[in-house]
């Protein structure tokens, strides 16, 4: 993870909840909304889940924030409550384009 304060930036942009050292956060938008999706071989091959506990089942692509140890709960919202999930999966990425990628090439993953 770049260190702004260290690199000498004036600005930059970070999702996340971690704020560094001798920096001021500034709330840019919303909440960012994320879906479970397959894709459409994976679904052909493995039975569609119809509920966020049917992923359990499932071989998913794992996120980690690049400074994190572990994977990523993910988080779902159902009848006004959040609750998290730990999705069990053999693929951990720190990048959100090769989670992507690796769902949509068919790695036999669900992607969040």
């Amino acid at each position: 993870m770049e260190d702004f304060i260290q690199n000498g930036f004036d600005v930059g942009i970070r999702i996340g909840e971690v704020i560094e050292k001798d920096m001021v956060a500034v709330k840019l938008s919303g909440e960012l909304r994320q879906i479970a999706v397959a894709s459409p071989r994976y679904l052909v091959k493995y039975t569609k889940p119809n509920q966020p506990k049917d992923l359990l089942e499932h071989n998913c692509i794992l996120w980690r924030w690049p400074e994190a140890i572990h994977p990523y709960k993910w988080e779902f919202y159902a009848n006004g409550l959040w609750f998290a999930i730990n999705i069990n999966g053999s693929f951990i990425v720190n990048d959100r384009n090769a989670a992507l990628k690796a769902a949509l090439g068919y790695r036999n993953r669900v992607l969040c």
